[in-house]
């Protein structure tokens, strides 16, 4: 961009003000100023440029990126152990994006939550100031089976997990049934299986046997 300040020697309080903007080829440009006899005197150039400084918003990274004639798209990354869910304003890529402006100030409304912490991971803040810092594991017994905005769920009684778990299992000596899906798996509850029955025989002949059934001990429990 070129601001170009000029003064007419016969106006003593007029000064004119132009801005050019162009886009310099990759090899460069020349600047070079001619007159075709007119009375004015050229005071001063300013050539510049603007640039969209580096932005983080929400779990999205965007890159320094200078400014264009009109507003440009700027692709994105996700923070680490973030992914990103979705396109906003018909953006098909499979990234973040943000519209840096010709005043080299984003538009960022294009960049929220584009990104978010992939299952077993859950967002952490920056102090207190509520401001996405990136993602962490989740806590032992809690998990998180989506990339979402989510925190973390408690395990379901009876089940437990490691750190950075998509889903819970039973705890030992507990057993549910076998899920018929993802969902299922998540949701069935765990229950302590009894113990044998215990069979006596009371007596045996060549043609029968009579016994009896005791129920164990302890019953099968769901909780």
């Amino acid at each position: 961009m070129i601001n170009i300040f000029r003064s007419d020697p016969n106006k003593s309080s007029h000064v004119s003000n132009e801005i050019i903007r162009f886009r310099p080829s990759k090899s460069g440009f020349y600047v070079a100023f001619s007159t075709s006899g007119t009375c004015m005197a050229l005071t001063r150039v300013q050539i510049y440029y603007h640039m969209c400084e580096e932005l983080y918003i929400g779990l999205s990274k965007f890159p320094e990126s200078p400014a264009e004639r009109s507003a440009k798209r700027v692709a994105g990354t996700c923070l680490q152990d973030a992914v990103y869910v979705g396109s906003r304003r018909n953006n098909r890529s499979n990234q973040p994006s943000a519209l840096c402006g010709n005043d080299g100030k984003w538009i960022n409304e294009m960049s929220m939550d584009q990104c978010q912490c992939r299952a077993g991971f859950q967002s952490f803040y920056r102090d207190e100031l509520e401001i996405k810092k990136g993602c962490e594991r989740c806590p032992r017994n809690t998990y998180k089976s989506e990339a979402t905005d989510d925190r973390c769920i408690q395990c379901p009684l009876n089940k437990e997990s490691e750190s950075g778990a998509k889903h819970c299992k039973c705890k030992k000596g507990f057993r549910s049934e076998p899920p018929t899906d993802v969902n299922e798996m998540i949701d069935n509850q765990c229950y302590k299986p009894a113990s044998a029955p215990k069979i006596t025989i009371d007596s045996v002949t060549t043609t029968s046997v009579k016994f009896r059934i005791d129920q164990p001990k302890d019953k099968s429990e769901y909780f």
